[in-house]
């Protein structure tokens, strides 16, 4: 999963390679660093928590799905964060002709989208340390339909006028 996540890096890293030469396209390449960073220690948390769950350590059952849906929350949060600051590009974000093509648009809806991704984000980690296992997937897939429909509003708006 680790070395995944590295080879995922490398490629988006490696397909973003043009010359930087403004600085909101500077500031694009670090947020996607940033996404890169977070999606990599993501992954590597959520391995070190399944190496747990299978080293047969004395951890209940019942935590280890907990502390998963707060790691997703933070994972979340952690790309929610620098998602508005990503210009148009074909690796990270809505990448649709429409979106491409409008920078306005581009960072409406990416500004949307990162707000309601903290908010999932938020709600992930909260009712992952305090519901029961049975209601977490209930409760994030609910927030998590609600917020795609909200930015596909949102898309729809800024790219249709």
């Amino acid at each position: 999963m680790p070395t995944a996540a590295l080879v995922a890096g490398w490629a988006i890293r490696t397909s973003l390679g043009r010359p930087l030469d403004s600085p909101l396209q500077v500031e694009s390449a670090k947020a996607i660093r940033t996404v890169i960073a977070v999606t990599t220690l993501y992954c590597v948390a959520l391995h070190l928590l399944m190496l747990a769950g299978l080293s047969g350590l004395s951890v209940p059952r019942s935590f280890l799905p907990r502390i998963g849906f707060a790691l997703f929350g933070l994972f979340i949060i952690g790309i929610g964060n620098v998602l508005p600051r990503v210009r148009p590009n074909m690796a990270i974000g809505i990448s649709t002709p429409a979106l491409l093509a409008d920078r306005v648009a581009w960072a409406q809806v990416h500004r949307l989208a990162g707000r309601l991704m903290v908010i999932l984000g938020t709600l992930s980690v909260g009712v992952g340390l305090i519901l029961s296992t049975s209601h977490i997937p209930i409760v994030v897939s609910v927030a998590a339909v609600a917020a795609a429909l909200l930015t596909f509003g949102a898309y729809r708006r800024w790219t249709h006028g």
